[in-house]
């Protein structure tokens, strides 16, 4: 087949294909392994991720992670089918073995999973669930048993072919008994971590599982302020640039907070874009997106959803987890529910979750072929 068909142009449809499949192509001929294998397969990863930001493609799944050490995806193609009731065919995901520890959370990039599964965070893996190639982190040398909080984050420098892992730690020191900060950032490419330059923020954490940054255009993205003792600054939003390795912020939108009981804040990617939820006191619950990066007054109200509904579910902490722009739906994730919400009927259809995941995390994961493990062999 490959004589029939020029390499640019079996390239061209490879790059179109389905991760899972691609993977299956492989053992079709050598010719097809050798160009599946080659680096220049990134061009596929690119278009798959370039799909996601339209999700009336259906590409890519949800992954719901459970506390009680299960790991489960659902296919978003699925929500584009659906008919009364909604269901789901549940894929079971091989898990390594980092996942076993109760105290698994995960980060999310271009396919691969960073997984800390310490409650004293001490053990790290990268993993690619699809190809099962997994990756233990070396230990650094900074983590302190007593911290009080880390924030961790998982991106790709794009400049240098490099995945990095990042973690900011604040804890407080045993003997001064102050709070002090530790920020380290590790290479896949070199291996290794190094001490940088600690951020000139204090990182807030408003959800449980909201310490993991926000890859998002090249940066890891937190809400946090400045480091100012016994001062009161305003929130902001702090980027984490993986290429240059250093801190910038950008200005919240006009969130008129006055008057709210312990708002809860938290950052997403949502279509193509950066996006900021707020919710409080069961009586708001607001989805901004910020329609050009970095610019401030390009921030714009998605919707607001009644009153009415979040009383309904009782939620403490509602997440936005995808926009199916195709059919104008937001996938909700409310408490212990998935939920879709219509904004032009105002209207919220619940739909039940397979197996037995009775709290859980979900976010959007885009299987890709990339490789942990650069010239080994799968």
């Amino acid at each position: 087949m490959s004589d029939t068909l020029s390499a640019d142009l079996l390239m061209g449809i490879l790059s179109r294909v389905p991760a899972e499949s691609l993977l299956g192509f492989r053992s079709v001929c050598k010719d097809w392994c050798r160009m599946i294998d080659d680096p220049y397969i990134n061009i596929h990863l690119e278009r798959q991720l370039l799909k996601t930001h339209d999700s009336s493609n259906g590409v890519g799944h949800l992954l719901l992670v459970n506390h009680n050490r299960q790991l489960c995806s659902l296919s978003l193609l699925n929500l584009l089918q659906f008919d009364c009731p909604l269901k789901f065919e549940t894929t079971r995901m091989m898990n390594p073995n980092p996942l076993e520890d109760p105290g698994t959370s995960i980060c999310l990039c271009n396919g691969l999973i960073l997984v800390c599964c310490s409650r004293l965070y001490k053990l790290w893996s990268i993993w690619n669930p699809l190809t099962q190639e997994l990756h233990e982190l070396p230990p650094d040398s900074w983590s302190k048993i007593w911290m009080l909080d880390i924030f961790s984050g998982f991106g790709y420098d794009t400049s240098a072919d490099d995945y990095k892992v990042l973690k900011h730690i604040q804890y407080v020191d045993p003997v001064e008994r102050i709070f002090k900060y530790v920020t380290c950032a590790y290479s896949l490419k070199s291996n290794s971590w190094k001490r940088i330059e600690d951020f000139p923020f204090r990182i807030m954490q408003f959800g449980l599982d909201r310490s993991s940054g926000v890859f998002f255009n090249g940066a890891l993205h937190w809400i946090g302020n400045r480091c100012h003792e016994d001062i009161q600054t305003e929130n902001l939003i702090v980027a984490f640039d993986v290429k240059t390795e250093y801190c910038r912020s950008y200005p919240m939108p006009s969130l008129q907070l006055d008057g709210l009981e312990c708002p809860i804040l938290q950052l997403d990617e949502l279509y193509g874009c950066l996006s900021l939820s707020l919710y409080s006191d069961f009586k708001r619950f607001e989805i901004w997106l910020m329609n050009d990066y970095g610019v401030e007054n390009s921030w714009t109200k998605l919707l607001s959803i009644e009153e009415q509904f979040l009383i309904r579910f009782r939620s403490r902490t509602p997440r936005t987890i995808n926009y199916l722009n195709s059919k104008g739906l937001i996938l909700l994730q409310i408490s212990k529910t998935l939920c879709l919400y219509d904004p032009g009927n105002n209207a919220m259809e619940e739909f039940g979750i397979p197996g037995n995941l009775k709290l859980f995390s979900s976010q959007v994961f885009r299987p890709s072929l990339v490789r942990i493990k650069k010239g080994v062999k799968w």
